[in-house]
């Protein structure tokens, strides 16, 4: 994308006193056009009012990947911590299918290989997973190995 191009602003990545640019080591243009082509730019849907709005956010110019957040969006919808709710997953299910639809890449937490086929099934592509829980059951869970 051209500098200057972007609906999410004039630039991406273009703070030249971060640690990517070696802590204003080697900003400038260099450092811009690298970002520009490097950033990835993921949107969170974890609200109703965004599933709702799902095609026409997966949709905005220069939004790389819808990411599902599923815990937020159970609390949001008033299911506390119950994932299992049938509207949590018919949101879920309507957020992945609009994502896909309007050619963006859905994204979604998945704890369990279960999860990522369930979520895959219905059209996600990119899943995220929490590496300290894997790391917690592989040793037997965090109260027994501390």
């Amino acid at each position: 994308m051209p500098p200057g191009t972007s609906s999410l602003g004039s630039q991406r990545g273009s703070a030249c006193l971060t640690r990517a640019a070696g802590d204003g080591a080697f900003g400038g243009q260099a450092h811009t056009s690298a970002s520009n082509e490097g950033i990835v730019v993921v949107v969170v849907m974890a609200t109703p009012e965004r599933v709702a709005n799902a095609a026409s956010i997966a949709a905005v110019d220069g939004v790389d990947a819808v990411f599902i957040g599923p815990d937020e969006m159970v609390h949001a919808m008033g299911c506390e911590n119950r994932w299992n709710e049938q509207s949590v997953h018919a949101a879920i299910e309507h957020t992945v299918k609009a994502v896909a639809a309007a050619g963006n890449c859905p994204a979604i937490l998945a704890l369990t290989p279960e999860g990522e086929d369930r979520h895959a099934a219905r059209g996600a592509r990119y899943f995220a997973n929490a590496s300290t829980g894997i790391i917690a059951k592989a040793h037997g869970g965090w109260a027994q190995s501390r």
